[in-house]
């Protein structure tokens, strides 16, 4: 039996990686503005759990890009990455607002972290689109 040896992509790993570095960091090191002294939570705290449920989507397309094994899968996977990255990046501040102060956590922190790994997240899911749709026409 012929078995061939799966070959992963390092664009793919960086894919995951990067995938999981924006949902952990989301919550742990980047998050949004703590409680409010009434126990209520802004706005921004809205933001920080839509980007955590984007950011396991997010996960779980880079896992079923790295063990798919048909090209053309991959490409329409990675796509999806790509519109869901963008998406990520709408979050904090258009499709959510954030606090209206300049200086707080969340316009400081969050949002700008979000918005790097979004991008690379983005690039990443290019990347491996365009790779996989060449190599299923060869």
């Amino acid at each position: 039996m012929d078995r061939k040896k799966r070959a992963y992509s390092p664009v793919e790993w960086g894919l995951l990686l990067l995938s999981v570095l924006l949902t952990a960091g989301v919550r742990l090191i980047f998050h949004a503005c703590g409680p409010k002294e009434d126990g209520t939570f802004m706005m921004c705290h809205q933001a920080e759990q839509a980007v955590f449920a984007a950011g396991i989507v997010l996960c779980l397309l880079s896992i079923l890009i790295l063990v798919s094994r048909k090209p053309g899968i991959k490409a329409l996977l990675s796509c999806t990455a790509v519109l869901t990255a963008a998406a990520v990046m709408l979050i904090p501040g258009t499709l959510i607002h954030l606090c209206m102060m300049p200086q707080m956590r969340c316009r400081v922190l969050m949002r700008p972290s979000v918005m790097v790994l979004g991008t690379l997240i983005l690039a990443a899911g290019v990347l491996s689109a365009v790779k996989n749709l060449r190599k299923g026409k060869g």
